[in-house]
């Protein structure tokens, strides 16, 4: 199923939000109208606005619900940051070396304290220097020595069939 299942999941909820949302619809033909009928994956993946919208369908497709597990070799220091749903005292905590630790994409990607609204498709919250900041915790791919080896191509055959079809 890799390669096909899980680009195609993101291509159904990104089409149900851009028919659903004619706004955002016209944003990204907009957009895509920039660049040559038939771009390549390196001239459309210089789109701000088209990435967002595959980071956000790839954000709200969630995969594996399951969780992820791992375990470091080192011990870890964990300090909750400004995303933490409760509010910390600076203090930090050791984590034990090979301590198991895991986490769901279905909880990852709807912690509101990371993605206000979580369940509106809002491809905004990508752009510009927050975005950036918030590409830490997109999990679609997973994460470390484990994530998807085809993180490249899944994203070279949603921007190349979200643009042929948008155009």
């Amino acid at each position: 199923l890799a390669g096909t299942e899980s680009p195609a999941l993101s291509l159904g909820i990104i089409f149900y939000h851009l028919l659903a949302n004619p706004s955002i619809l016209n944003r990204l033909r907009t957009e895509i109208e920039t660049v040559p009928a038939h771009a390549s994956w390196p001239q459309l993946e210089k789109l701000p606005y088209l990435m967002a919208v595959i980071e956000e369908g790839n954000r709200l497709s969630f995969g594996v619900t399951a969780r992820i597990g791992r375990r470091a070799n080192e011990e870890l220091v964990f300090t909750p940051s400004s995303y933490a749903t409760t509010p910390g005292t600076g203090e930090s905590y050791k984590i034990p070396a090979r301590t198991p630790l895991s986490i769901s994409t279905l909880s990852a990607h709807t912690a509101q304290s990371v993605f206000p609204n979580p369940f509106t498709f809002d491809p905004e919250r990508w752009l510009g220097e927050a975005g950036r900041e918030r590409k830490r915790f997109q999990m679609a791919f997973t994460k470390g020595s484990r994530k998807c080896l085809g993180i490249a191509l899944a994203n070279a055959e949603l921007c190349l069939v979200i643009a042929a079809l948008v155009h």
